[in-house]
């Protein structure tokens, strides 16, 4: 039976933020589980580049498949943050924590999210970019209407073709630098709208850039990969 999961960070209530998001209601009127990440199951990945091993939420051995749904948001640590990024909520509360106490350079906490990343690999990615969050994110930011979803089976490949909606370089975006580094954004192909195409550009948070400046556009780069439609909704 298909379920919600989320794990919010440290002591934060998972149940009382996902009810105050609307989540729940959500969930009780499709009469679907909403489901608390509690239980830690150590998972080993000896290929992984920079994390060998990963406690991750025991919940997720009951399911064949995630979906990953991430809000378009700023980040004040890692500049913006995607389906990467969004998969951290499958780290039970604390453990998140530890993580961050032991990753606090952003390239290694970059790097450790694209290990995390690719351990859960999502089957499928979908953005919620209708309202997004500019300048100071993910606590103190601004909304915007950005006005899009995106959807795609590779996260890697739907935040490379956010990042050029919303007009925020990748040099800027810690896990698009750690990507490029690993070749995985060689080969991205758009179906849909092309990013270039979004009359939307993002604040970056002052912590990254020292002052809040809205971005310019950016040159068209050679996209193969895989991602599916990205789609503006009016």
């Amino acid at each position: 039976m298909p379920s919600v999961g989320e794990s919010s960070g440290g002591p934060i209530s998972t149940v009382k933020s996902a009810k105050k998001a609307g989540i729940i209601d959500a969930c009780e009127e499709l009469g679907i589980p909403f489901i608390e990440f509690r239980r830690n199951r150590r998972r080993k990945i000896p290929e992984g580049a920079l994390m060998k091993a990963f406690d991750i939420a025991g919940e997720l051995e009951d399911f064949n498949g995630v979906i990953s749904i991430p809000k378009l948001k700023t980040h004040t640590f890692q500049t913006l943050t995607g389906a990467i990024k969004n998969t951290f909520g499958c780290v039970p509360g604390m453990k998140k924590i530890e993580l961050h106490v032991r990753m606090q350079d952003r390239e290694l906490f970059a790097s450790m999210l694209l290990d995390l990343h690719l351990l859960i690999d999502p089957r499928l990615n979908v953005m919620d970019g209708i309202m997004g969050m500019e300048g100071m994110g993910p606590g103190a930011g601004d909304p915007i209407k950005a006005g899009l979803i995106s959807a795609s089976s590779s996260g890697v490949a739907m935040d490379y073709v956010i990042a050029k909606a919303v007009k925020i370089p990748e040099k800027h975006i810690f896990v698009l630098k750690e990507a490029r580094k690993r070749a995985l954004l060689d080969d991205i192909s758009v179906k849909g709208e092309t990013p270039e195409s979004f009359g939307v550009s993002f604040r970056y948070p002052q912590s990254y850039k020292g002052s809040l400046v809205r971005t310019t556009g950016i040159k068209p780069v050679s996209y193969t990969h895989l991602t599916l439609p990205t789609k503006r909704i009016v």
